[in-house]
C-alpha cells in the first residue's frame, strides 16, 4: 500500500534512446589526468579540471581547481578557480579566488574575488559582440577569422599590473594610462 511499484513505460527498442537521454542536462567533463589541444564548441555546460591548449567555447565553462586552459575562453558564463593564460570573452565572468588570470577579460559583468590574480584589462562588451549573441539558442557557431584588427584602448580602460616583489608580498598597480 505504502510501498507501491510506479509503472513506468519502457522504451520499445533497447538500442534506441529516448528522448529525455538526448535532451541530458548533466556537464562535459574533461578529468584532471587528461591532457588535450585542438577546439571545443559545447552547446551546454563543460567543466575543465585537467590540461586544455586550444580555443574552448561553451555556453558555461567552468575552469575547475586543477584546470588549466592555455588558449581561448568564450561562453555566457565563465568561471574560473584554475588558471587560464589568454583572453576570456563572456557575458558573465567570475574569477573565483585562488584563480590565476593571464589575458585580457571582455565581458557584461565580471566579479573577482579577493585571492585572485589576473594580469590583463578588464574591457566592457560594449559595441562588441556579446556571447548572448554569439551563442543563439541551441547553436555553437564557429570560430572566424578576426574581420579588422582591434581597436586602441580607450583612456578610460583599466590595466591592472601584478608586481611580486616576494613570495609573501604581493601588491596590485593599476595605471589608467
Amino acid at each position: 500500500m505504502f510501498f507501491k511499484k510506479a509503472n513506468k513505460p519502457r522504451s520499445p527498442s533497447v538500442g534506441m534512446p529516448t528522448q529525455a537521454h538526448s535532451e541530458s542536462v548533466e556537464p562535459s567533463y574533461i578529468g584532471r589526468d587528461m591532457v588535450m589541444e585542438g577546439q571545443i564548441n559545447c552547446e551546454g555546460e563543460l567543466h575543465i579540471d585537467g590540461s586544455f591548449r586550444g580555443t574552448v567555447r561553451a555556453r558555461v565553462c567552468v575552469v575547475d581547481l586543477h584546470g588549466v586552459i592555455h588558449g581561448d575562453v568564450s561562453g555566457e558564463v565563465i568561471h574560473v578557480r584554475g588558471r587560464v593564460i589568454g583572453p576570456i570573452q563572456g557575458s558573465k565572468v567570475y574569477i573565483h579566488a585562488g584563480a590565476h588570470v593571464e589575458g585580457d577579460i571582455f565581458q557584461d559583468s565580471v566579479s573577482i574575488e579577493n585571492g585572485a590574480y589576473v594580469y590583463g584589462t578588464i574591457r566592457h562588451n560594449a559595441g562588441s559582440t556579446t556571447a548572448s549573441q554569439t551563442f543563439p539558442p541551441h547553436a555553437v557557431p564557429m570560430p572566424s577569422p578576426m574581420a579588422e584588427p582591434m581597436a586602441e584602448p580607450a583612456k578610460a580602460d583599466l590595466t591592472l599590473e601584478a608586481v611580486k616583489t616576494d613570495i609573501q608580498n604581493l601588491r596590485m598597480v593599476h595605471s589608467r594610462d
